[in-house]
């Protein structure tokens, strides 16, 4: 058995903002300070998440408010956006008309401050995908040929999606952004197929991520989604994974939120290839692979370290990083040096 730790070393500045895209914004509490007035005009569906583990009361919760002033004026809370079933369905969505502000009157309390996301998107975008959160250990998350696809929003410090069940569609895509833009590829972070849904998976390292069917079949998809303290499991042959930055957006945008990386020890079984994929900000970032050359191309090793070191050169950014880890089955010692170095040339050269 080959075991791969993944060390992991950045400069994490947030340097941030709150992320506009052409029918959405994705607010985290560190966009808002006491008050934020956005950037929006028409009419959108709100939706909110935060740590509900941080939180003694609904107190908390009902502090933070989004003032929209069209018609009528409606304030809407964190509270208000309460998943439904027991917590363990979708987010119920407000609409607000712009005018909108987001106010959070916790500044002005004892109270320690806990993370929260918001989610505005324009009530015209088509179709309309559920949004999820997650309150308390695990729930099970189903997308239906309706939709084709949900939107996850993330206050904790990482969620991992796994467990994936592809009913009838070849490829679950995931984007780093709500479903309003999740077809451009600039959001797309990893592409989990049915030859390897029962192994692959997915941590969340920002406030908001889309699975979707990018065929808009027939089908349906499901997969489990739990909090993510530690990357520390099993990883066997067929399995795909992708490594962000906290807060990763694409390679030009981050959120502005603190969440973590949860790379800790991936467990590789034997006689296995591992392919790194790699691409960063050309400009502030690099990322390098060092590796024990004489160890880490034997099939029968049991103990090997990858290290995934993060450097900016610009410290006052966030160094922004996306790295895919696939592994699966080869017999051919030459096959994975060859594919280990390509790789290595490839993330020297994002």
């Amino acid at each position: 058995m080959m075991l791969l730790r993944f060390i992991v070393n950045a400069i994490m500045i947030a340097t941030a903002s709150a992320l506009y895209f052409p029918n959405a914004a994705v607010i985290t509490r560190r966009d808002v300070g006491r008050q934020l007035s956005l950037n929006l005009t028409g009419t959108f569906l709100a939706f909110a998440a935060y740590d509900y583990v941080d939180i003694a009361d609904d107190s908390y919760a009902q502090r933070v408010r989004v003032v929209s002033s069209g018609l009528t004026t409606t304030v809407f809370n964190l509270s208000t956006s309460t998943p439904l079933n027991g917590g363990t369905g979708p987010l119920i969505a407000a609409t607000l008309t712009s005018p909108i502000t987001i106010v959070n009157d916790n500044i002005a309390t004892s109270l320690n401050e806990t993370d929260f996301v918001l989610y505005f998107v324009r009530s015209n975008v088509t179709p309309p995908f559920p949004v999820y959160t997650l309150q308390n250990g695990s729930i099970s998350v189903t997308a239906d040929s309706v939709a084709h696809g949900v939107t996850i929003l993330n206050a904790k410090p990482s969620l991992m999606a796994s467990t994936f069940s592809l009913k009838s569609i070849p490829t679950v895509r995931v984007a780093s952004c709500g479903f309003d833009s999740a077809t451009n590829d600039d959001y797309a972070v990893l592409d989990i197929t049915a030859q390897r849904q029962s192994f692959s998976f997915h941590i969340l390292n920002g406030p908001i991520a889309t699975f979707y069917d990018p065929k808009a079949s027939n089908g349906s998809f499901s997969f489990a989604l739990n909090e993510a303290t530690t990357l520390d499991r099993k990883v066997p042959a067929g399995a795909e994974f992708t490594i962000t930055s906290a807060g990763f957006a694409t390679v030009k945008a981050s959120y502005n939120t603190l969440t973590q990386i949860v790379i800790d020890a991936a467990d590789f079984r034997d006689r296995e290839w591992i392919r790194f994929i790699a691409s960063g900000s050309k400009t502030s970032v690099d990322v390098s692979l060092n590796t024990t050359a004489d160890t880490i191309y034997q099939p029968d090793t049991t103990a090997a370290t990858l290290a995934l070191t993060v450097t900016a050169d610009d410290p006052s950014h966030a160094p922004r990083f996306r790295i895919k880890i696939v592994s699966g089955p080869s017999s051919s010692l030459g096959f994975i040096f060859t594919t280990l170095l390509i790789a290595i040339s490839t993330i020297h050269n994002i």
